[in-house]
């Protein structure tokens, strides 16, 4: 009888004992789960102050934006000169008309930047070198269109609105 209660409580610490590593088994698992929960929270925690300051940083812009535009006009000639003389003045000597069009949209740009409203034409056939003219146009809040290009300063009053009609200055 001996015999049979030692098998009985051998077989009993045998299955314990493999109870008992399954169940460490599974701890260690299960922390090692955490762990790698742990880590994948912190690295989602961190993302997410990342986009917080990306947003704050966005709704900055977009503030700037909207103090910006509408674009508007120009309120005078002087206003316009003014501006036209903190800009760059880039010569068109041997530069191509891409050139030229690209360096005209950055003059668009730098304008829209101040909150006014500049648009770059082309008209084709008239340029001197490339068979293509590129100007940057405005209009002045009294209607006045003036036209420029990003070789000078000067400003050409290009058209006016009298009594419904156009008068046309192009020199």
């Amino acid at each position: 009888m001996n015999k049979v209660w030692i098998t009985i409580l051998t077989v009993i610490v045998v299955l314990l004992s493999i109870s008992t590593a399954i169940g460490f088994w599974q701890f260690l698992d299960t922390s090692n789960r955490l762990a790698d929960t742990e880590s994948i929270l912190t690295d989602t925690e961190a993302e997410l102050s990342d986009t917080k300051i990306e947003l704050d940083n966005t709704k900055t812009e977009l503030t700037e934006i909207h103090n910006i535009f509408p674009l508007k006009r120009f309120p005078d000639l002087e206003t316009l000169a003014s501006w036209r003389n903190t800009q760059p003045v880039i010569s068109r000597e041997g530069k191509t008309t891409s050139f030229i069009y690209e360096q005209s949209l950055k003059l668009q740009v730098a304008a829209a930047e101040s909150g006014y409203f500049v648009s770059t034409c082309v008209y084709p056939g008239d340029g001197i070198e490339t068979g293509d003219s590129i100007y940057n146009t405005t209009v002045l809040e009294n209607g006045e269109i003036y036209l420029f290009g990003i070789h000078t300063r000067k400003l050409t009053l290009w058209a006016s609105i009298e009594d419904g009609s156009y008068f046309w200055s192009i020199d």
